[in-house]
């Protein structure tokens, strides 16, 4: 089954939300709440539409692991593999990379995806939303606990909506309500920033 098709269809409604969601860029959770396969998914979404993709993942081990993933995925869409690259047969292509080789070896016209964003710098995950640096954000997934840089509040100050996947360390958050709690959320800390 088609993991795009596989991801929408289950009974995780924060993924099927965020997927489905324009403006939402974070998908914050705690552990084993789908963050890497909506990163996955996410980027079999930029590929169907023919976009080239960069993975990025804190360590190097961890990018090549997403790359493999997303390789058994969609095996039988992929033309050409090397360590760090997957060329599609559309002619869209997945680079992967280390946190620390970012932005310095992406693509200016890439689309990223990020996973395990919390393992990455402060200052990483800040340049990522930056307009001026390589890539466009397309997705970023992290934890949403405060070990590591702490993306739930990077995502409320930044102009996009983000969904907060219900887990242990958060269970107050309905799925069915996730998306919108967490728009009004991003929107009050934008105004508060905005009156200052």
């Amino acid at each position: 089954m088609d993991l795009l098709a596989a991801t929408a269809a289950s009974r995780s409604r924060p993924q099927q939300q965020f997927l489905t969601d324009e403006t939402a860029r974070f998908f914050l959770g705690g552990r084993q709440c789908g963050k890497t396969s909506v990163a996955i998914a996410a980027a079999l979404s930029v590929v169907a539409s023919g976009n080239d993709c960069t993975l990025v993942a804190p360590t190097h081990t961890q990018a090549v692991e997403l790359k493999g993933k997303l390789h058994s995925y969609r095996n039988d869409r992929v033309a050409r593999a090397t360590l760090t690259r997957l060329e599609f047969q559309n002619g869209a292509t997945v680079s992967v990379l280390r946190g620390e080789a970012y932005p310095k070896q992406a693509d200016r016209e890439t689309t990223l995806v990020v996973d395990e964003a919390q393992g990455l710098r402060r200052e990483q995950v800040l340049s990522m939303l930056d307009p001026d640096t390589p890539g466009t954000l397309h997705t970023m997934c992290g934890s949403s606990s405060p070990m590591g840089v702490d993306l739930e509040l990077i995502a409320a100050y930044s102009r996009y909506d983000y969904v907060l996947a219900p887990t242990l360390t958060n269970p107050a958050v309905g799925p069915s309500d996730a998306v919108e709690i967490n728009r009004k959320h991003a929107q009050s800390a934008r105004d508060s920033v905005r009156d200052d």
